[in-house]
């Protein structure tokens, strides 16, 4: 796919982190990225914990022994809340369910009220993955919402208060998406630095790795890279196209030279 690229002139990627997001959101999703953490074709997985997948997605986990390699997937898009008062909130519910998109899609200031309903819903799915003895080192968010301006502001001082140290930064390998993007991540990123907190230097998808190979654009440094396994036809796939991942994987290895190997695993580096 990308043999006209010559593989040592681009990706200069020092640490590799691959994050299989969605843990907890439907049985085919969990058990595939169970099966790819112990098959070391990603590093992490994100745990959403609102969803009916929660329990066997603990179960297995536990079972497994990967419970630091899981972070908190924070929901705020999709299905029932833990705590009554986001259920009663018109501007992220609908009849107790989180509404998606967002209502102001998270650019609008939050009034006080509704940032304590934020908090208090967070704390509490912070807590409920805690509980259930993951310690919950690192977190990002269902449809990124951890991103956005209103949310940022009340979901980073809280994480810190928790002692959470590694908080996904935005996405920043894409095609070019304007300037108040531009903008956004530079903001989400100053705040960051400013609280402490670790994040990789770049962040991205699949798709958004192999778009940049194929215009030959180069990035030097840490990268996370999330997926989204499931099964599907007897194999582990990724992505909106159901694409099988460690075809992608192997695919994208002369491009991350020592950090993929040539069975799709990926090598974690002591500091993961």
């Amino acid at each position: 796919m990308f043999q006209s690229v010559p593989a040592q002139s681009l990706l200069k990627i020092s640490s590799l982190v691959v994050t299989a997001d969605d843990l907890g959101h439907g049985s085919a999703r969990t058990r595939a990225i169970v099966e790819c953490l112990k098959n070391e074709h990603v590093t992490h997985a994100s745990l959403i914990v609102n969803l009916e997948g929660f329990e066997e997605a603990c179960e297995l986990v536990r079972s497994s022994g990967f419970e630091q390699r899981v972070g908190l997937h924070l929901n705020f898009t999709d299905g029932v809340p833990l705590t009554d008062p986001m259920k009663r909130s018109k501007r992220f519910c609908v009849d107790g369910r989180f509404r998606f998109p967002m209502l102001g899609r998270g650019l609008s200031a939050l009034p006080s009220a509704d940032r304590q309903v934020v908090r208090d819903e967070a704390a509490a799915q912070f807590e409920r993955a805690r509980r259930a003895g993951f310690p919950i080192t690192h977190f990002d968010s269902h449809h990124h919402v951890h991103t956005t301006p209103n949310l940022a502001s009340v979901l980073l001082p809280l994480a810190a208060s928790l002692g959470i140290r590694r908080v996904r930064r935005f996405s920043n390998c894409k095609p070019p998406r304007g300037w108040f993007r531009w903008m956004t991540d530079a903001v989400y990123a100053r705040r960051l630095d400013r609280m402490g907190f670790e994040t990789t230097q770049h962040f991205g998808d699949l798709d958004d790795l192999e778009w940049l190979v194929r215009h030959g654009k180069s990035i030097d440094g840490s990268l996370e890279l999330m997926t989204h396994p499931t099964h599907a036809n007897g194999t582990i796939v990724d992505g909106i196209e159901k694409k099988d991942l460690i075809n992608r994987l192997l695919t994208l290895r002369p491009y991350v030279p020592g950090l993929i190997d040539d069975t799709g695993r990926i090598r974690v580096s002591p500091a993961s």
